[in-house]
């Protein structure tokens, strides 16, 4: 991690906790979507990524993870706004 070069305990204590909060949403995304039962589908999304960065498509790789990011944080909020 580049940051991490910086020496800052403050810039590693905010990763730290980034990291711990992704992964959770991480998590709940897919239980609930049950994506241990169709990997398939999380495959497809991450090789349409890895694909247009292989193309060297610089556009089509960043609207593949801006699309990517929407989708399952639209996703996200459903889920939670359903849990009230």
């Amino acid at each position: 991690m580049l940051f991490r070069s910086l020496d800052s305990s403050r810039l590693d204590g905010f990763y730290a906790e980034l990291s711990r909060e992704l992964r959770f949403y991480l998590m709940v995304l897919s239980v609930e979507d049950r994506e241990f039962d169709n990997p398939d589908v999380v495959l497809a999304e991450h090789d349409a990524i890895l694909s247009a960065i292989r193309s060297g498509d610089r556009d089509r790789a960043v609207a593949e993870v801006r699309s990517h990011i929407e989708t399952n944080a639209q996703r996200l909020k459903e889920i939670l706004a359903e849990r009230g």
